[in-house]
């Protein structure tokens, strides 16, 4: 008798593992099937020849996957102005930074920090040349791309602070960048330079907008899409997400630091408008749909553009997703052609 109840216990437990590998499944076979054609594509790209960050041998490895992967995806579009590299000196180091000027500018042209992704470990100015040179073209704005420094050599807050000390010089230079004394400064970032954007936003001042495009804004992370966006066929997966976390972030404690976690500064009012981009099929897709909530809430004007069947990362990848980037590129075109040229900066 003993044994014939431990053999239906152990049936019924074998039977309710079964049945939630089974939903799991399933529920991962539904999510594939709402991805966008050009997301499957990477996904299938990915597989063949993909290397998650955290199976890299080292740091240098991690970076040089990233670099190679943004200078495949890169467009070759002609961008008609000037470039030029410049470095601009903070306390702590001389941060380079890339100017570009169209030839067609507003004649009190807009500025436009951009901070780029890479979990604040990898990555580079190359992530955002070719959406800084169609953002700058069509909006006839000035765009300046930034390299902070990079973690584990440089952990939290040097980002931060070299995202502050940029933008800060920006406002103060604005004649030397090709801009007028007058021109309204912005600022954007995608993924981990979307986190350091909108700290930005708290602490500069003043500031015509902010872009920020699949930001990170809590690293608790507490939201379902991490959960349901965070296997390995989704790119970002959860692991890789613990991996920067961890090159970032080497103290817990500092996890819910408000300029770590920009939803734990102590206001949200008085903020320059929003815009999120954002994708659907990204773990990081929540923290967009909280903040916008929070500016909200605080009278900051917000707005969110959703990207369905999208994977994180799409935003630099223009060569990729030629259907999506120009869209989305478009999206931040007109925003900025609204609020770059108000003179209402907060």
């Amino acid at each position: 008798m003993i044994h014939s109840v431990h053999s239906t216990l152990h049936l019924q437990r074998h039977s309710v593992a079964a049945a939630a590998a089974a939903s799991l499944l399933s529920q991962g076979i539904r999510k594939m099937s709402q991805l966008h054609p050009e997301s499957a594509e990477m996904v299938k790209m990915f597989k063949i020849g993909g290397v998650p960050y955290p199976s890299c041998a080292s740091i240098d490895e991690a970076r040089y996957l990233s670099r190679k992967t943004c200078e495949k995806f890169q467009l070759q579009e002609e961008f008609k102005g000037t470039i030029t590299e410049m470095s601009v000196d903070t306390p702590a180091a001389a941060i380079p930074v890339t100017v570009y000027k169209p030839e067609q500018c507003d004649e009190n042209p807009a500025v436009f920090v951009y901070f780029h992704g890479g979990g604040w470990t990898v990555g580079s100015r190359v992530n955002a040349d070719s959406s800084l040179k169609y953002i700058s073209s069509r909006a006839r704005c000035i765009a300046v791309n930034v390299e902070y420094r990079l973690a584990p050599e440089h952990p939290f807050p040097a980002c931060m602070d070299d995202g502050n000390h940029v933008t800060s010089w920006v406002l103060k230079n604005r004649l030397m960048i090709g801009a007028t004394e007058s021109s309204p400064v912005g600022i954007g970032g995608d993924s981990a330079g979307g986190s350091i954007a909108a700290v930005v936003a708290h602490e500069v001042k003043p500031l015509a907008f902010q872009v920020l495009v699949y930001p990170n804004i809590d690293l608790t992370y507490p939201y379902p899409s991490y959960k349901e966006f965070g296997a390995a066929e989704f790119i970002l997966s959860e692991e890789t997400i613990q991996w920067f976390r961890s090159q970032y972030l080497p103290n817990e404690k500092d996890r819910i630091h408000p300029r770590a976690s920009v939803v734990h500064q102590p206001s949200f009012s008085n903020l320059p408008p929003a815009l999120f981009i954002v994708a659907e099929c990204d773990a990081l897709r929540d923290d967009s749909y909280e903040y916008e909530k929070m500016l909200r809430a605080a009278g900051t004007p917000a707005e969110l553009v959703l990207f369905k069947g999208l994977l994180h990362g799409f935003f630099h990848l223009p060569g990729h997703y030629l259907e999506n980037c120009p869209l989305a590129y478009d999206h931040v075109v007109r925003f900025i052609q609204r609020h770059g040229r108000s003179s209402s900066a907060r």
